[in-house]
């Protein structure tokens, strides 16, 4: 999926269970990370956050998303969204 407004490509995120990690195009992602997650017809930004209960994007007005495989998600930055080859 393709957003021509912005020219950023989604994914959806998966769970490497060996590594305990949340990745996006087969890559590990990190806290801190600038995303935006398809949530109810939406593009909802934020930031990648992990706590004892597992990964978390938090918004700008501070407010906590739980994260799971199978998720539409995005790279905030367009520099940072790529075609995985």
């Amino acid at each position: 999926m393709i957003n021509e407004e912005k020219g950023l490509q989604s994914g959806v995120f998966t769970y490497n269970y060996e590594q305990r990690q949340l990745e996006l195009f087969d890559m590990p992602l990190r806290r801190g990370c600038l995303m935006e997650v398809w949530i109810f017809q939406y593009w909802l930004p934020g930031h990648l956050q992990r706590d004892a209960s597992g990964w978390y994007l938090l918004t700008f007005d501070y407010v906590e998303v739980r994260l799971r495989s199978g998720l539409c998600a995005r790279y905030l930055e367009p520099f940072l969204s790529f075609h995985k080859k």
